[in-house]
């Protein structure tokens, strides 16, 4: 119980009254108080502090108590809190009922941030004895702005120097927050979606992300800078950072060590859609993956850093391990539709394989114009020079325009 409880239950013993009784009755115009300070302690807890306000200050009115309810507006507040956060100015028509707390018609003022909005927590009285996973909240914040370095004072997993515009709709309790109807501006960054966050304020349980992105722009770099280091920690930097620019739309589910997303992605150097399952993702170079692949215009040769390569448009099943080229461990079995590789588009290819590094152990139809064949065996890519040891059915293959030979000689080639 707080003290603010207790003083209600000495005016409402919670019996109904006689027809005509009025409930009691305490009313003032206008409340100020001045160099004040308000401290709030549970002990039950090791740190028995939770909120400690100096130089309080406060332009009231309106206050009323009407039975068990009390009744304020706030016109004018500004305090330090211990953590080191000051607010320069509060407004708010705040009431108070045994089962909720309103603050509407909210505006917070601090020295780099300003929330505009409407704040409601629900509660049965008992829930505050556990107030991060049982007293509900629900919130509607618009136009409103947060520098990450206050907010880092209280709960330090975002980046410093950073401030974000946002507006949304909060609900739920604070270990199982949801944001939706997000909208969030920083730099270059622009997200966009509903968003579920749980376990942010217990560090004891594993952080989980369920995002339903409607539109996430950024890069690498823009959104690791942001995010806070639990999941910046798992934004892997071989895979994200080749992407430029990019805009993803889709659904995901984020944990500290696993990633599930069915996305959209278009990106500086092509497009695609994934539906992944990745795990050990904070251990990113060597996550194992498991999923559908589909790119589209994709420029493999700048992903894998590899000059023979270059547009792609394929899709692929996978299952594997790791995204670095020299650890690259993975199982594709899929379709080609166009791959330029050495300077010539092929088209209409179905593989089956493993890619291991910079190999290719596996089989391949192809149906392109200028190459009818089936291949089985072993290709190396990892040197200017490529090997190849396989058995293969050739039907035709012109190897000048698939750029295997430099003179201007046709050779066709047939076997039966």
């Amino acid at each position: 119980d707080t003290n603010l409880e207790v003083f209600v239950d000495k005016l409402d013993d919670g019996k109904p009254r006689e027809k005509g009784t009025p409930p009691f009755f305490m009313s003032s115009s206008s409340i100020t108080i001045a160099s004040s300070t308000f401290v709030m302690t549970n002990e039950n807890l090791k740190n028995k502090k939770i909120l400690d306000f100096s130089d309080l200050n406060i332009q009231a009115s309106d206050f009323q108590i009407v039975g068990p309810e009390v009744n304020l507006s706030i016109n004018d507040m500004s305090f330090d809190s211990g953590r080191g956060i000051h607010v320069d100015r509060m407004r708010t028509d705040f009431k108070y009922t045994k089962e909720q707390m309103r603050f509407d018609s909210l505006n917070i003022e601090t020295p780099g941030s300003l929330l505009n909005g409407n704040l409601v927590f629900n509660y049965d009285r008992k829930d505050f004895r556990d107030f991060f996973n049982l007293v509900k909240l629900d919130a509607q914040f618009v136009d409103s702005k947060v520098a990450f370095d206050e907010i880092n004072l209280v709960y330090d997993q975002f980046g410093k120097g950073k401030e974000v515009t946002f507006s949304s709709n909060l609900s739920g309790v604070l270990n199982d927050l949801n944001t939706e109807d997000l909208f969030l501006l920083s730099d270059n960054t622009g997200i966009r979606g509903d968003f579920n966050f749980k376990n942010l304020f217990d560090r004891n349980e594993g952080f989980i992300m369920d995002a339903k992105m409607k539109n996430v722009t950024s890069s690498y770099y823009q959104l690791r800078a942001l995010m806070p280091n639990i999941l910046g920690k798992t934004l892997p930097p071989s895979i994200f950072k080749k992407l430029g620019q990019f805009t993803i739309r889709g659904n995901a589910l984020v944990t500290e060590t696993s990633i599930e997303a069915k996305v959209n992605i278009n990106t500086a150097i092509g497009s695609s859609y994934t539906d992944l399952t990745l795990t050990d993702v904070n251990n990113i170079d060597n996550a194992t993956y498991k999923g559908f692949v589909s790119l589209i215009d994709f420029d493999l040769g700048s992903f894998a850093n590899n000059r023979r390569l270059g547009k792609a448009t394929l899709d692929f099943n996978v299952e594997g391990r790791s995204f670095l080229t020299n650890r690259l461990n993975t199982e594709v079995i899929g379709d080609i539709y166009s791959l330029v590789f050495n300077g010539y588009e092929y088209n209409n290819l179905k593989v089956s394989g493993i890619l291991k590094e910079q190999l290719f152990d596996g089989s391949v139809t192809s149906n392109d114009e200028n190459l009818k064949f089936d291949f089985k065996g072993l290709a190396d890519f990892a040197s200017d020079r490529n090997n190849f040891n396989f058995i293969a059915s050739v039907a035709y293959a012109d190897l000048k325009k698939l750029n295997f030979i430099k003179i201007y000689l046709l050779l066709v080639i047939y076997f039966y």
